[in-house]
């Protein structure tokens, strides 16, 4: 058996003398931010709105996006990227579509972005969404679910960001 390749952390690593490796990439404190919304917000909710929950620094490395809250008797939502004004960068960047009649028990809802785009920040991974957006001068973005299909019942949710950001 040979080995085929090494990813550029590892070659860094390996190299003589070695690399500093990116906080990004190796050895950085995960943290989370988290947005928590009451029943009553989510009563009615029709489609085109949307649910701001977590503002986080654009040099932010995202790992996961989980979702809190008892089932909806029906309805879904998409989960995106906002400008921090409320203009949409892209409103299904993390999630196209999200059953909200699902159990959501700290359920990862970060289901669309390529393994490139979870390997970089968000000010990297979204360069052409966050420029057509004209936010390429943000240095925050908000994290939000927009509704795709009319919320039932109301019921409250916790919304969590894991992440990493660079020294």
């Amino acid at each position: 058996m040979a080995l085929v390749s090494s990813s550029q952390v590892v070659t860094d690593q390996s190299a003589s003398p070695a690399v500093k490796t990116n906080q990004l990439e190796k050895g950085g404190v995960k943290r989370t931010a988290q947005g928590y919304l009451a029943a009553a917000n989510f009563t009615g909710g029709t489609a085109g709105q949307w649910y701001t929950f977590v503002r986080l620094p654009a040099r932010a490395r995202i790992t996961g996006i989980f979702l809190t809250g008892a089932t909806t008797t029906s309805g879904a939502v998409k989960c995106g990227l906002y400008r921090t004004d409320g203009i949409a960068i892209d409103d299904d960047v993390f999630a196209t579509l999200y059953d909200m009649a699902a159990e959501k028990d700290r359920t990862n809802i970060m289901v669309t972005p390529t393994g490139l785009e979870r390997s970089n920040d968000m000010a990297t991974a979204y360069v052409t969404a966050i420029g057509t957006a004209g936010a390429t001068a943000d240095v925050e973005f908000d994290i939000a679910l927009t509704v795709v299909t009319a919320l039932g019942a109301g019921i409250a949710h916790l919304l969590e960001v894991d992440y990493v950001l660079p020294e």
